[in-house]
C-alpha cells in the first residue's frame, strides 16, 4: 500500500497464480476453438427439452 490519498495498493500474481493463469488461458482456446459444437449441442439439448415440455 503507497501512503497518498486516495490509497493505492498494486498487486501480483504468484508464481501458482501465473501457473493458473496459464492454464485458464488453455481452457478459453479450447472453448473458443469447440465452441460451434458447444451451441449446436446446447440447441439440440434445448429442443429435445421443448419436445419434452410439448406432451
Amino acid at each position: 500500500m503507497y501512503p497518498v490519498i486516495p490509497p493505492r495498493v498494486q498487486y501480483e500474481l504468484t508464481e501458482l497464480g501465473h501457473n493458473l493463469a496459464g492454464l485458464l488461458t488453455q481452457i478459453r482456446s479450447w472453448a473458443e476453438q469447440h465452441a460451434p459444437g458447444i451451441r449446436d449441442a446446447r440447441a439440440r439439448a434445448s429442443a429435445r427439452n421443448e419436445e419434452d415440455w410439448a406432451v
